[in-house]
């Protein structure tokens, strides 16, 4: 496992605020973190995480029977700071170096949401809202992307990722033999048309092995590519 103690606590504290101000269920944990919620609420028997990274992502879900409370008074209690950069529309909690950081798709516009904070507009994200779990951990319920979502995802955005996307192809390897065949298939049908073309020039050029409308089974497909 890639992440501190201090990380971990910092985690927790911050999921704290968002249960104690009804904002968790208004939220999805997205980005390297969601691995550790893989991993430690078993989500995947087995799935062991390398992730490492002080920033923390939280997606936007619209919850209509939540009535959140403004976080940025709670989080200020548990000592997090919180800025906002007016220019871009952004806003961030952090305490020391570990940042906290809330996204939406990037055809919406949020100004203010109903957390009280703005949020930043990303791109090939907004599919991972209709295609989250629920997963129990340490007596908090946590939104995270479907693993299938999580890796169509850092595969739709790879190109873009710079000098990051190394380590995003280490990860989406390790999640591969965890995948669901037909969950998979499923969330990579109702992609854009342009994100399936970003999900397929991946699967080319990285992992050849993995075909869709296959009979085989995708952990075995994957094994084969490895061994060979």
């Amino acid at each position: 496992m890639g992440f501190t103690d201090e990380q971990e606590g910092y985690f927790y504290e911050f999921v704290e605020v968002l249960d104690r101000a009804n904002a968790l269920s208004s939220v999805i944990l997205v980005g390297s973190w969601a691995e550790y919620i893989y991993e430690r609420g078993n989500v995947l028997s087995g799935f062991v995480s390398l992730a490492k990274t002080t920033d923390v992502d939280f997606l936007l879900n619209e919850d209509r029977n939540a009535r959140p409370e403004n976080i940025v008074k709670l989080a200020r209690q548990k000592g997090f700071e919180y800025t906002e950069d007016h220019m871009l529309g952004t806003s961030k909690f952090w305490k020391k170096e570990f940042e906290i950081e809330f996204l939406t798709s990037q055809n919406r516009t949020v100004k203010r949401s109903p957390l009280g904070i703005n949020a930043q507009p990303l791109a090939h994200i907004g599919f991972i809202r209709g295609n989250y779990m629920t997963a129990r951990h340490d007596g908090f319920d946590i939104n995270v992307p479907a693993p299938e979502a999580y890796v169509l995802q850092k595969m739709t955005i790879n190109d873009s990722r710079g000098p990051k996307a190394a380590g995003d192809r280490m990860k989406i390897e390790g999640l591969l033999p965890y995948l669901d065949k037909d969950r998979f298939e499923r969330i990579y049908s109702g992609l854009y048309k342009r994100e399936r073309a970003k999900v397929d020039r991946y699967i080319e050029e990285y992992c050849p092995g993995i075909r869709k409308k296959t009979d085989r089974d995708i952990v075995q497909i994957y094994k084969d590519a490895q061994g060979k």
